[in-house]
C-alpha cells in the first residue's frame, strides 16, 4: 500500500512538472509571436494589452475607454497596446484618434496576426512580462477586469 501511494505521488509530481513545462513552452511561443508580429522591442514593456474589435462588447468598450482615458494621457505604465481586428489605419484613426494610432507603444494589427487563438477568443487579453518572458496571461472579462486594471496601474 505504501508503495502504491509513493508511485501515485511520483506520478502526480511528474505530471505537474509536464504541465508546467507545457505552459512555459506555450508562453515562450506567445512571447516570440508578439515579438515577431509587433516588431517592437519587448524588453521595455511590462505588459502587452491585446485589444480586439469583436467579442464581448462591454469588455471591449471598457478596455478602449481605459486605453483612451487612462493610458494615453500619462503613458507611464510600460504597456504595449496591440489593436487587432481593424481593416485599415484609417479605421483605427477614426476609432481611437490620430495620437493613439501614432503612439510608439501602439501596434495596429492590420494583418490580423493577433485576432485568432492563442491571442484572441472573445475578451481583451493582458500578457504580463518579466525578464523578457511571459509571466502570466489573463483574459480581461467582467470577473477579472477591475483587478487587472489595478495591476496595470501599478506597472511603473
Amino acid at each position: 500500500m505504501k508503495q502504491l501511494c509513493f508511485v501515485f505521488i511520483l506520478a502526480i509530481l511528474a505530471l505537474s512538472g509536464c504541465n508546467s513545462n507545457a505552459a512555459d513552452q506555450e508562453n515562450e511561443i506567445i512571447y516570440q509571436r508578439i515579438l515577431k508580429y509587433s516588431g517592437k522591442e519587448l524588453s521595455k514593456y511590462k505588459a502587452v494589452f491585446i485589444l480586439p474589435s469583436q467579442g464581448c462588447g462591454n469588455c471591449i468598450t471598457n478596455a478602449e475607454t481605459y486605453f483612451i482615458e487612462k493610458y494615453l494621457p500619462n503613458k507611464k505604465h510600460k504597456l504595449l497596446y496591440i489593436i487587432t481586428g481593424l481593416s485599415s489605419r484609417k479605421s483605427a484613426i477614426t476609432r481611437f484618434g490620430k495620437d493613439a494610432v501614432n503612439s510608439p507603444d501602439v501596434h495596429l494589427d492590420i494583418n490580423h496576426n493577433f485576432d485568432k487563438p492563442p491571442f484572441m477568443v472573445e475578451y481583451p487579453k493582458i500578457v504580463f512580462l518579466e525578464n523578457s518572458k511571459v509571466s502570466s496571461i489573463s483574459d480581461i472579462n467582467p470577473e477579472t477586469s477591475e483587478k487587472i486594471y489595478q495591476q496595470i496601474q501599478l506597472l511603473n
